[in-house]
């Protein structure tokens, strides 16, 4: 895995609040000065927004008979 890869999941796991404080700290450094990873996290953020925006509807339990 790459350098950048690995700054990606880092990023991912931080937008889920998956991270140790130490990474945190990276993580917040690198959000400050690298602007394409800042830009990949608004990305996740808005993503994330978007789905929980729209939440998944319940399937009927007898929808295998109506397909």
């Amino acid at each position: 895995m790459n350098e950048e890869m690995k700054y990606k999941e880092l990023v991912s796991r931080y937008a889920d609040n998956e991270v140790t404080s130490k990474e945190r700290e990276l993580i917040e450094q690198l959000l400050k000065e690298n602007k394409e990873l800042y830009d990949y996290y608004q990305q996740l953020k808005s993503m994330d927004q978007i789905l929980n925006e729209n939440p998944v509807e319940e399937v009927s339990p007898d929808w295998e008979q109506n397909v």
